[in-house]
């Protein structure tokens, strides 16, 4: 965390929050809850049987531009885009409100697989 004429700044927060990126000058970066309750789900492949449906867990997102005033009685589609995944995470959907864990098979190289497997391990910890 940083101050930038007068405004705190931050990077990423926690594994159990969302970066709520501040768009104004004089207005603070925030630091909220990771997960969102909807009063429907996601009708796509992207979703599996032992997916909660209408809970959205947003650890995997670095930051959000969007205005959040709630995280209960959402529709989908009022949900926030995840403007960039943290390290070790990737998107998943085309609408950007997903983030999941990387899978070492997703890459060729070895210094990213062990990137990868060190970034999984350290979540596993935590």
């Amino acid at each position: 965390m940083m101050t930038v004429g007068g405004s705190t700044r931050c990077y990423q927060c926690d594994s159990t929050h969302l970066l709520q990126k501040a768009l104004t000058e004089g207005t603070n970066d925030s630091c909220v809850s990771s997960v969102f309750t909807t009063t429907d789900f996601f009708a796509s492949q992207y979703t599996t049987d032992d997916d909660d449906h209408l809970t959205h867990d947003y650890a995997g997102c670095q930051f959000t531009t969007a205005t959040i005033t709630t995280h209960t009685g959402l529709s989908v589609d009022n949900l926030p885009a995840c403007n960039n995944c943290k390290v070790g995470y990737e998107q998943i959907r085309k609408d950007n409100k997903r983030c999941q864990s990387i899978k070492t098979e997703n890459f060729t190289n070895t210094n990213e697989i062990e990137l990868v497997k060190r970034h999984n391990e350290m979540a596993l910890a935590n």
